[in-house]
């Protein structure tokens, strides 16, 4: 994390055109990569949890119902 804060000096310049089109595509993958594992774990811990939870659950004939 202090790595991370001694680094943002050097985007100060880039703010202005930081909504240009050739940033736009450069900070997307980057984003992509850097948060697609969160989401990855976050996706396989909410399927699990909701696999342990649904069938012990007495709302799943509501939810059928419905």
């Amino acid at each position: 994390m202090p790595s991370l804060l001694f680094l943002l000096p050097l985007f100060f310049p880039l703010l202005p055109s930081l909504f240009s089109f050739s940033h736009i595509l450069f900070f997307l993958p980057v984003s992509f990569f850097l948060l697609f594992p969160f989401l990855s774990v976050y996706f396989f811990l909410s399927i699990l949890l909701l696999s342990l939870y649904l069938p012990h659950s007495r709302s799943v004939p509501l939810l059928l119902s419905l």
